[in-house]
């Protein structure tokens, strides 16, 4: 070692300036503020694919209800329309008829128009006339059908659980956070009533679409 590292002394590690930190927090600053706009616009998209999936479950959840009612597989008032009173009746489920009812309600439905073959039946038949005659095979079907005959043990089940709309505050329930049109209504002011005929998001604004989000 000569004398002049001798009175040099040992070397100390360079840090950065103060000017060198400022440039780099600038730089931060700079594409954070060019990725928020970005991570805005990803989180936004997530939520409207979220939406579309949303509404397209529900309302097959609904169209099965429909058609299960129609069919006879589940109860149906004759004033009913045959949709959903409620989202939450297609998770709790609804009983399922015994097989064979859904065309008893037709054949009841006719029984009170008596037809020449009918009139005959009961005078050849005294008990046709009796009320309080042992029902015939037919005529329990005809019952069943309209009491809603109940197959032991058996639900229908249209949905697991009910999605949440995406856009709704997260601490209102799944089954509140959307809008609901009853058939009654028209398309054009959708209400709620006695029934679920379809549902829409309650969300303000406009989709990247440029459809509002309650017209989905």
């Amino acid at each position: 070692m000569n004398s002049t590292e001798r009175r040099a002394g040992p070397r100390r590690p360079r840090g950065f300036t103060l000017i060198e930190m400022v440039v780099v927090v600038m730089i931060v600053g700079i594409l954070a503020s060019a990725a928020m706009p970005l991570m805005a616009l990803h989180k936004r998209r997530s939520q409207e694919a979220e939406l579309r999936e949303s509404l397209r479950t529900l309302r097959r959840a609904i169209d099965a209800y429909k058609k299960a009612a129609d069919d006879g597989e589940i109860a149906k008032r004759p004033d009913d329309s045959g949709y959903p009173p409620s989202l939450d009746a297609l998770v709790k489920g609804v009983p399922r008829l015994a097989p064979g009812k859904a065309g008893a309600a037709g054949a009841a439905a006719g029984a009170g128009a008596a037809t020449p073959a009918t009139a005959a039946t009961k005078a050849a038949d005294p008990k046709a006339t009796d009320p309080k005659a042992t029902p015939t095979p037919a005529t329990a079907a005809s019952a069943g059908a309209l009491g809603g005959a109940v197959k032991p043990g058996t639900m229908v089940y249209f949905l697991r659980r009910i999605p949440r709309d995406p856009f709704a505050d997260p601490a209102v329930p799944a089954a509140q956070s959307w809008g609901l049109r009853s058939y009654a209504s028209p398309p054009e002011s959708p209400a709620p009533g006695a029934d679920v005929f379809d549902v829409h998001s309650r969300a303000d604004g406009t989709g990247l679409d440029g459809v509002p989000y309650r017209e989905w």
